[in-house]
């Protein structure tokens, strides 16, 4: 059997059995390991807290990481004018853009998490500027083969 078939297969006897009130699922883990988790001892990090470390930004913007896929999407539109570059980042861009009006209509579950400090504002930017100078200046050329500047 092709591992594909057998991710299906396992797939929809984790729909099955979660339909039928016999286990609950917990997310990709209980999936690509096949052990279903029995209700009476599911346990997982989002029970007892976010694992996101919320800041100033956040309450901002909403959902920081839309708003990066839009911004990345947009620069590489702009910068990038054939059509498989349109298809391709033109779907990130409408994708994120349906993604934020569909979490706007939606209700939210309260999720217990942390308090939002300045501080976690600082680990993300200076981590993600870190991210980016090391996408500019080497890894970009390395992984697509491409400079960006």
């Amino acid at each position: 059997m092709q591992r594909t078939q057998i991710v299906f297969r396992t797939l929809r006897l984790h729909i099955k059995a979660a339909a039928s009130g016999n286990i609950a699922l917990d997310g990709p883990r209980s999936v690509m390991t096949n052990i279903p988790t029995p209700k009476a001892t599911r346990f997982s990090a989002s029970d007892t807290q976010n694992p996101y470390f919320p800041g100033k930004i956040k309450a901002k913007v909403g959902h920081p990481m839309l708003v990066a896929v839009k911004l990345w999407a947009l620069a590489h539109l702009l910068a990038n004018g054939m059509l498989h570059d349109l298809l391709l980042f033109g779907s990130f861009l409408a994708w994120a853009v349906v993604d934020r009006i569909s979490m706007k209509r939606r209700t939210q579950r309260p999720i217990p998490t942390l308090p939002a400090t300045r501080a976690n504002d600082a680990i993300a930017v200076i981590g993600g500027l870190a991210v980016y100078v090391v996408m500019v200046v080497w890894a970009h050329q390395w992984l697509f083969g491409v400079a960006p500047v």
